[in-house]
């Protein structure tokens, strides 16, 4: 009884803690912070009802054959244990981050100040004390005590996120002024949606589950689980669709070099919709086409089972300098896709600044993943002059200085949208191409989570069936026809990608070579939208910046979400005045219940009215901005 009390008290005493930490200028309303703890409270007895019920059958760690030791986690949809280990060991050149730093190229000075990243780790707590990090850690679910190879990893792996350089520059971080969070991976899913709740963007995660046979230590590949959408993925997928700014940032794993073939080897939470999988390739340190980049011996490819381009994207990953746990003034280099991840966690974490610099607010996580995608270098070597994406290296390697540019750019030469489709809707734009350059498009959404399929292991075997739940389609047409997206062939894994309806991803992505005179740009859906719409974000590139006057009918008006609402209203739309933007809102009698007077020197006027003291019903909208006006219906439910 005493030591039921002494761990309740250590709980809420810890829970008060992480109350008190800032991850960003985020705020999520009332009603989705409780949702998403009430999930974080239902996620925590799942794991630990699944891993009492393992630990009573199988061994808590496996020794394996490379003398690395895997700690038990649970079981899966077939009572097998879950042994996780980690993804063991980004440049800034490769990921061409640098220029978004204090004196880079582009002029930013990003350092991720004022934003939280959250990392897990299997059975290692990150020293907080490290000269590189000192001050800006905070282990929430344990305590750095000595060093030993898994401290080392989650040492290593926050280095390359924070690090700030100040006593040994090589081994700089990309967001020397940010902020860790740091966790044991046990529970890790109630954490996630713990911390989503409180404002977090990005996390990393650089460790994954095998099979692994218990009794030989013997990692077993070519059966089911591999590729399949299973209860991890599921769990991600279900917490970033309620928690729509909160990005998970997870490397692909290291089995390339121990597994019979290449492909099919994402395993677990590598296999979620929702979050980005990174890959790791060797150091670029000057990109200049496809033949630039090489993949790591050890990295792990795709497909999903249902065919899915995973990995999303690579990032260097192979002889990465960062801090270790020896001492406080302890560096090392280490090689894996666990450090892919962290390298690409801390790009976002300065993407994320700098979205928030321009605009005063943060790109939700399909826009994140989606505008990395969108912006990525292709790499595929062994298909010299193939474009698209392969299960390999994914969409491409990351390019933050472009990433960052399309932010910038954004109403210019580019376009980053974020709407909402609603059942039975569809959504059209017009553009002119800039002449001679190419015309990019990428369609992202968060995906609902998907069915897991449960049955035999022959049964489960590469099972093929879709997990896609609301299938969004993305089309560019002009008077030569129409253009469709990159999509693979899991049954022919090593083929180019060639285009076509696209009906597995969640992310669609459209390329016109050596564009010329105008594109519609068209987003429908198949079948039924589960919740009857879906929000997606739109990114487009290459647009001849003097037709961005000719679409304010479709895109220069007024979006309003969620509608219907509990207890918030969120609105936007582009400003198109230097004068003040008057927001109203009235019952059906009438009567102004709210008003504010924005004056707004952004792009786009945004605000958010506070509706939990108002009567449930029907309200209207009204902004005024100069001459113009627009208004909406509003449900208060």
């Amino acid at each position: 009884m005493t030591n039921n009390i002494f761990l309740i008290i250590v709980f809420i005493s810890q829970m008060l803690f992480t109350q008190n930490i800032k991850r960003s200028e985020l705020v999520l309303p009332e009603s989705q912070k409780q949702k998403l703890l009430q999930m974080s409270n239902d996620l925590s007895n799942k794991y630990f009802e699944s891993y009492n019920k393992a630990i009573s059958k199988f061994p808590p760690t496996v020794t394996l054959k490379n003398g690395r030791i895997a700690f038990l986690d649970g079981l899966d949809e077939l009572g097998m244990p879950l042994y996780y280990t980690v993804d063991n060991f980004g440049s800034t050149i490769t990921s061409r981050a640098n220029h978004l730093f204090d004196g880079g190229s582009l002029g930013l000075d990003l350092t991720g100040n004022g934003i939280t990243a959250g990392v897990w780790e299997v059975n290692g707590y990150i020293r907080g004390s490290h000269e590189a990090l000192v001050g800006r850690v905070n282990v929430l679910n344990g305590a750095f005590t000595e060093s030993d190879e898994y401290t080392s990893h989650a040492t290593h792996v926050t280095g390359t996120i924070i690090a700030n350089g100040i006593d040994n520059s090589n081994a700089r971080g990309y967001a020397i002024n940010a902020t860790v969070n740091g966790y044991d991976s046990a529970n890790m899913y109630s954490e996630m949606a713990s911390e989503a709740a409180q404002g977090l963007l990005v996390s990393n995660h650089s460790y994954g589950a095998l099979p692994i046979n218990s009794e030989t230590g013997d990692v077993i590949y070519g059966v089911y689980g591999y590729g399949k959408y299973g209860s991890s993925a599921k769990q991600i997928d279900n917490i970033l669709y309620l928690a729509d700014y909160y990005l998970p940032v997870i490397s692909a794993g290291n089995e390339g070099d121990n597994a019979p073939s290449r492909y099919d080897l994402l395993y677990g939470n590598k296999t979620s919709k929702n979050a980005l999988i990174v890959a790791a390739v060797k150091s670029v340190s000057n990109y200049t086409g496809p033949e630039s980049v090489e993949m790591t011996d050890f990295s792990s490819w795709g497909p999903t089972d249902d065919g899915r381009i995973k990995p999303d994207i690579s990032n260097k990953g192979q002889s990465v300098y960062s801090s270790d746990s020896d001492s406080d003034s302890d560096y090392d280099s280490k090689s894996g896709t666990s450090m892919s991840a962290p390298g690409t966690t801390g790009a976002i974490v300065l993407l994320q600044e700098h979205n928030y610099n321009v605009n005063s607010s943060y790109l939700k996580s399909a826009s994140m993943r989606g505008l990395l995608i969108h912006t990525a270098d292709e790499c595929d070597t062994n298909f010299f002059g193939a474009d698209g994406p392969d299960y390999k290296y994914g969409w491409g390697l990351i390019n933050a200085k472009e990433a960052a540019t399309c932010i910038t750019e954004n109403g210019i030469t580019s376009l980053i949208y974020e709407g909402n489709l609603a059942q039975g809707e569809s959504f059209q734009l017009s553009f002119q191409a800039i002449e001679g350059e190419d015309l990019t498009a990428t369609l992202a959404w968060t995906d609902p989570d998907g069915e897991v399929y449960n049955s035999t292991a022959e049964n489960m075997l590469n099972y093929r069936e879709p997990v896609l739940v609301n299938d969004l389609d993305l089309r560019i047409s002009d008077t030569e026809g129409q253009y469709f997206p990159w999509k693979l062939d899991p049954e022919n894994p090593s083929n180019t990608a060639t285009t076509g309806d696209n009906i597995v991803d969640n992310v669609e992505k459209i390329e016109v070579y050596n564009a010329s005179g105008g594109y519609d740009f068209d987003i429908n859906h198949k079948g039924f939208l589960t919740g009857f719409s879906q929000d997606f974000t739109l990114i487009i590139s290459g647009i001849d910046s003097s037709t961005f006057s000719v679409y304010e009918n479709s895109l220069y008006s007024l979006n309003v979400w969620p509608n219907p609402t509990i207890d918030i209203i969120n609105f936007k739309l582009p400003t198109q005045t230097s004068k003040p933007t008057y927001v109203s809102l009235y019952d059906v009698q009438g009567r102004q219940v709210y008003k504010k007077t924005i004056n707004s020197r952004n792009a786009v006027t945004r605000g958010q009215i506070k509706t939990s003291s108002l009567a449930r019903g029907v309200y209207i909208l009204k902004i005024n901005q100069g001459n113009s006006s627009v208004q909406q219906k509003v449900v208060l439910k």
